[in-house]
């Protein structure tokens, strides 16, 4: 069964994923995954579609740019590879990368850089921009799957390097004892 990729940018207002949820099902598509959220006051949302009734891409494309778009939302759909497009599982242990400091400019490419460069791949990642701070203070927060290859020294050395260049204080947490001591 063919798969597709939708993504959903707007303007934030309730009645969204019923908007997209609704469209999708008068197409005979399935939702399998989704991921939305809000960022300060837009809506962005990705979903993964099951094609159950064979409609071709660009029928559903242009079907949901019109139906989507005229409540003001922007619609892109694209085609999955059946697998995801992975070629294989690489053994990989979950852990949570936590940063705050002042927010500047180039830190969360500092900090998502030195993780590609262990192979580390994101899974989840969120920043949070704290006004009410003097300075202005940047949190982030990366869920990211280390290879086992990659020593846990190793990390904490690169991340230390990257925050003391910014600035930063730094936590790496194995996803469980984060989820056990946070309560995500």
């Amino acid at each position: 069964m063919q798969k597709f990729v939708l993504s959903v940018l707007g303007k934030d207002r309730p009645g969204i994923v019923a908007q997209v949820a609704s469209a999708l099902c008068s197409l005979g598509c399935n939702i399998e995954d989704c991921s939305q959220t809000i960022l300060q006051t837009e809506f962005a949302g990705i979903f993964i579609l099951s094609n159950r009734e064979g409609r071709p891409l660009d029928v559903i494309a242009e079907t949901l740019t019109d139906r989507l778009g005229a409540c003001g939302l922007t619609a892109d759909v694209k085609a999955m590879d059946e697998n995801g497009g992975k070629t294989g599982a690489k053994a990989a242990s979950p852990f949570v990368v936590t940063t705050m400091g002042p927010d500047q400019i180039g830190m969360i490419a500092a900090i998502s850089g030195a993780l590609a460069e262990l192979a580390v791949n994101i899974i989840n990642f969120k920043a949070i921009l704290r006004t009410d701070m003097e300075p202005e203070q940047l949190m982030t927060i990366f869920e990211v799957d280390v290879p086992v290859s990659v020593l846990q020294r190793n990390l904490k050395n690169r991340l230390s390097e990257v925050s003391l260049q910014y600035n930063l204080e730094f936590t790496v947490q194995h996803r469980a004892i984060f989820e056990a001591t946070n309560k995500i």
